[in-house]
């Protein structure tokens, strides 16, 4: 699968980078609605988590949009060059591979929380499209990182 974020000249937290800002947001695969009062956490299966300094869960974004400590930041600069498709012009698809179930999945949930007390996150997640069934050899493929 494929998430399209809007395309950004420059970014919020300053970086120079064209591309886009990764904003902080959640994406789930369910093979049930959601039951209000009931968090999504429990009820689906996370594909795609930017902001919870767990980097198996961020797709194929490239191991350097993540801080030294493991920090995911709201509105991370991400450059086209590291974005789908590999060969395309302005690049905004995060790739997100996805483990095939026992059971076929019938809801996708997003969760974009935009009002966090510390402060890390003051602004509205940015969704311009989805697509199924990419061709995952256009998604570039993410660096090592060396050891210090």
């Amino acid at each position: 699968m494929v998430f399209y974020e809007f395309y950004n000249e420059i970014c919020d937290d300053g970086e120079n980078e064209v591309g886009i800002c990764l904003d902080r947001i959640e994406f789930y695969l369910g093979d049930s609605p959601y039951i209000p009062g009931t968090p999504i956490q429990s009820q689906a299966t996370p594909i795609f988590i930017w902001g919870d300094t767990n980097a198996s869960n961020n797709g194929l974004i490239w191991p350097e949009q993540v801080g030294p400590n493991g920090e995911e930041v709201d509105n991370e600069g991400v450059p086209s060059s590291q974005l789908y498709p590999a060969d395309g012009s302005r690049q905004t698809g995060v790739c997100i591979p996805i483990t095939p179930a026992a059971a076929p999945y019938y809801y996708l949930a997003i969760y974009a929380p935009f009002d966090r007390p510390d402060g890390s996150c003051n602004d509205a997640a940015q969704v311009d499209s989805f697509q199924l069934n990419i061709d995952l050899s256009l998604c570039p493929t993410p660096s090592p990182i060396s050891p210090p």
